[in-house]
C-alpha cells in the first residue's frame, strides 16, 4: 500500500514537472517581449495626488514629486492604479 502512494506522488510530481517545464519554455522562448515588460521598472511619487508611473526616472513631470519616488515593476504599478505618464512613457520612447 505504501508502495502504491509513493509511486503515484513520483509519477504526479513528474508529470507536474514537466508541464511546468512546457508551460515555462513557452514563456521564456515564445514571447520574449512579454517577459521583458514584465520585469521592467518603473519609477511613481507616493504623494496622494500621483495617478502615472515613470520609465524615465528624471521625467519633468517626477521632478513635480511632493512626496517620495518609489521603485517597482511596471505590473505592480498598473496594479495600484497607475496610468503612463504622458511625457516619458509615449510610443516613442
Amino acid at each position: 500500500m505504501e508502495y502504491n502512494r509513493k509511486a503515484k506522488f513520483a509519477t504526479s510530481t513528474i508529470a507536474l514537472l514537466i508541464t511546468l517545464i512546457s508551460l515555462g519554455s513557452k514563456f521564456i522562448f515564445g514571447n520574449k517581449r512579454t517577459l521583458t515588460r514584465t520585469f521592467e521598472t518603473v519609477c511613481i511619487c507616493t504623494s496622494k495626488k500621483s495617478i502615472a508611473y515613470h520609465k524615465d526616472p528624471n521625467c519633468k513631470s517626477l521632478e513635480k514629486c511632493d512626496g517620495d519616488v518609489e521603485v517597482l515593476l511596471i505590473n505592480q504599478a498598473r496594479e495600484r492604479g497607475r496610468k503612463p505618464c504622458a511625457i516619458c512613457c509615449t510610443k516613442g520612447k
